[in-house]
């Protein structure tokens, strides 16, 4: 009777760690196989409000990518032209996601974020952007990704409301 008893004990055990391999196994599969997965929007960023963002979650929409500073002119310049931009095009299907490299510190971009009013997701430049994209040479840098999670263009320099328009326009 003691010997069935650690042989179901044994067969039991069998079926749990095998059924804790097969678990994480398809958990693997399914973090594998997300939307997004794979492609330009594949990389994590941690926000300004202290969240982080998974970008594979804006699969499916245009998404344009604004590689910004503080201390770049030029980017302020041009933000007033991105918030009319996404307040344009957003129900269309674009996202429109800042990222800062916070140079002159995150308080610093916290505020630069309230003075211009920015609608949209702003995050930190890190490790995982940069593994994605790479180093970023200049400011302001955009760079406009299709619904298949694609790269379709990548600009230096300060762009205007309609050049960004014409960019994200036909991809909507």
């Amino acid at each position: 009777m003691e010997r069935r008893y650690l042989h179901a004990r044994s067969l039991i055990r069998a079926a749990l760690l095998m059924a804790g391999v097969l678990c994480s196994i398809s958990a693997c599969d399914i973090q594998e196989s997300r939307e997004g997965a794979g492609t330009a929007l594949d990389f994590t960023l941690e926000l300004v409000s202290g969240e982080w963002f998974d970008a594979a979650e804006l699969y499916g929409s245009v998404v344009l990518l604004n590689f910004w500073d503080t201390s770049c002119g030029a980017c302020e310049h041009e933000q007033s032209d991105l918030n009319r931009l996404f307040s344009d095009f957003h129900m269309q299907g674009l996202e429109l996601v800042g990222v800062t490299y916070a140079r002159d510190g995150r308080a610093a971009a916290e505020r630069y974020l309230r003075e211009h009013a920015v609608p949209y997701s702003c995050g930190y430049f890190g490790a995982d952007v940069l593994r994605v994209f790479g180093s970023i040479n200049a400011l302001p840098t955009t760079i406009v990704i299709d619904r298949a999670g694609a790269i379709d263009t990548t600009i230096t320099g300060q762009l205007s409301y309609n050049a960004l328009a014409a960019l994200v326009a036909p991809l909507l």
